[in-house]
């Protein structure tokens, strides 16, 4: 009895592990089982987020062109018109300060768009030319318009001279012609002698060392005063070429030339009586028909005498007429030269020949064809604007809209990935 039950015993205690074991073994397969099911389940889960992100990439990408063809329409359009935008701008300005209007505005219009093509500039900056001569010179010249047309010719030709200043060459010329009071009884006689005036004054940055601002700028202080006792535009140009390389520069130049002509014209009473005890005649210092250098030349005998020269000028003169005077000679080789040139032509000419130069008159070209354009969709042009930046707004609108419900989708899809993840994890705890 006994034996038997220490067997019974001996049994158990051996086949107790092997149930255990047994039980372990059949736990792990079940875990196994149940984790190949969640690995797969993650694996169709990752595969769906994929997709969802490659579809999310490509529906961008679309939507991405879809505005993109959209700004470059509006922008290809924008651009297509605005030579013709800047170009109306000007011709209502114009309008608004000489109340020209109808066909009167349009034939200078046309000549406005022409002078650009020729000259290589924006449409609107020539229309800016005819609005300052009309603005600088006198509103009647629009009476007129070829003689407009010619004056507006010579600002640009001059300009070519000036680096394409354009607004330096026309307050040049406005001041040429007003200084020198040029008569526009005969507009076409005027445009002319303005024609001439351009010339002289290249002509003259040629001979002497003045440039073309420096010598208006000589003219706005002396021109009037030249004008009124004698002194014709090309002799006035090369002595204030003189006055520059005596260090009188620009308005500086002008003053001094400008009181030396008042000196002789209107000397003093001492001043009389010393040059006439020195042998000067008065009449000829002060013969309006004689050239100013004649004028100075009567002066020679006395320019080395500093109390008789003094009582004339001035202290504050003296240098600049003794310089004028002593230079007599130059100025009179330099009138010579700058008269009847044609210089302002020639200098432009060389430069309009240049490829730079040629670019621009192609540009100008291309510019007068979008004026054209924008003139024949103007009525619509407002509309088509604001079609293209509503069309642009829906399209960015339904972008945010579709992406917002493509990253929700992920979001969900993100979320049971981690939940498949951490039920992975536990399992293998």
């Amino acid at each position: 009895m006994q034996v038997t039950q220490w067997i019974l015993e001996l049994v158990d205690r051996i086949t107790s592990p092997l149930h255990a074991a047994t039980d372990a073994a059949e736990e792990a397969t079940r875990v196994i089982d149940d984790t190949e099911e969640v690995v797969d389940r993650l694996g169709e889960t990752s595969g769906k987020a994929a997709g969802k992100l490659e579809g999310l990439g490509k529906g961008m990408f679309f939507l991405n062109q879809l505005k993109e063809g959209v700004d470059n329409i509006r922008d290809s359009f924008n651009d297509a018109i605005e030579p013709g935008i800047r170009f109306e701008t000007a011709v209502a300005e114009m309008s608004g300060i000489t109340n020209m209007e109808g066909k009167e505005l349009d034939a200078l219009a046309d000549k406005a768009r022409n002078t650009a093509k020729v000259f290589g500039v924006d449409a609107a900056n020539a229309m800016g030319v005819y609005k300052d001569l009309l603005s600088k010179i006198t509103p009647e010249l629009k009476k007129a318009p070829d003689a407009l047309e010619i004056m507006s010719n010579n600002v640009m030709t001059l300009s070519k001279t000036m680096q394409n200043d354009v607004p330096g060459a026309s307050a040049a010329m406005s001041t040429a012609m007003n200084q020198y009071k040029v008569s526009l009884d005969d507009p076409m006689k005027a445009a002319q002698t303005m024609t001439d005036y351009m010339n002289i004054m290249a002509a003259g940055t040629v001979e002497g060392s003045a440039e073309i601002k420096e010598v208006a700028e000589a003219l706005k202080q002396t021109g009037s005063v030249a004008k009124t006792f004698g002194v014709d535009f090309a002799e006035t140009n090369a002595v204030i070429q003189l006055l520059d390389k005596s260090g009188k520069k620009g308005s500086e130049g002008g003053i001094a030339l400008r009181n030396t002509i008042v000196k002789l014209q209107a000397p003093t009473t001492d001043a009389i009586k010393q040059l006439k005890t020195a042998g000067v005649s008065i009449e000829t210092m002060q013969n309006q028909s004689l050239s100013l250098t004649d004028r100075l030349r009567a002066l020679t005998p006395v320019m080395h005498d500093a109390t008789i020269m003094s009582a004339l000028f001035g202290g504050e003169n003296l240098a600049s007429a003794m310089a004028l005077i002593d230079g007599v000679d130059q100025i009179d080789t330099w009138t010579e030269a700058i008269q009847g040139s044609t210089s302002a032509v020639d200098m432009a000419g060389k430069q309009m020949d240049t490829y730079a130069e040629k670019q621009k008159r192609m540009q100008a070209f291309i510019d007068d064809l979008k004026i054209s354009f924008f003139e024949f969709v103007e009525p619509i042009a407002p509309v088509l604007e604001v079609l293209g930046v509503l069309v642009g707004a829906l399209v960015t609108l339904g972008t945010v809209a579709w992406s917002v419900g493509q990253i929700m989708t992920l979001v969900s899809i993100k979320s049971s990935i981690a939940w498949l993840a951490w039920q992975k994890w536990s399992y293998q705890q």
